[in-house]
């Protein structure tokens, strides 16, 4: 799935009870991008739980093995890493997991190699908050179609 506010591709792996906040871990390098993610997500979308992030892969190993979220988000550039490369690990360490490849620029090349590193879907940092809980939600259901953007 690529979100740039206008559009979505892709499709997702669990979801929680209708009951349940959707719980979310989110990993990315800029301490800023994660303080505005950890408040203005849940105040957009109570429904949504962001219960743990990380700035490290160590971090994020911890975290997504500790709380078994219902989504990943990576930031694209994570650290010295490319944040496609921690898909299958994290896939290893949290099975039932949506994957989230979180990045500045989105295409459909992209979109291609995140769903062969185990990711669900794309997300460009430009999408408003709205348009983000969204796209986690339909991730989480499994809609979404692979070739539309």
């Amino acid at each position: 799935m690529v979100a740039n506010g206008t559009g979505v591709l892709g499709g997702g792996l669990s979801e929680p009870a209708a009951s349940e906040s959707i719980k979310v871990v989110v990993a990315d390098d800029d301490p800023t991008i994660l303080r505005l993610i950890e408040t203005a997500l849940p105040l957009a979308a109570p429904d949504i739980e962001i219960v743990a992030t990380a700035q490290s892969f160590e971090t994020l190993a911890v975290q997504v093995e500790t709380h078994k979220p219902d989504v990943v988000m990576v930031d694209r550039h994570f650290n010295s890493r490319d944040g496609l490369e921690l898909g299958p690990d994290i896939r290893l360490r949290a099975p039932d997991s949506t994957l989230v490849l979180w990045t500045g620029t989105a295409s459909t090349e992209l979109a291609d190699d995140a769903f062969k590193a185990g990711f669900s879907g794309v997300v460009e940092k430009s999408a408003d908050i709205e348009g983000l809980a969204q796209t986690i939600r339909e991730l989480v259901k499994g809609q979404g179609s692979p070739t539309s953007v």
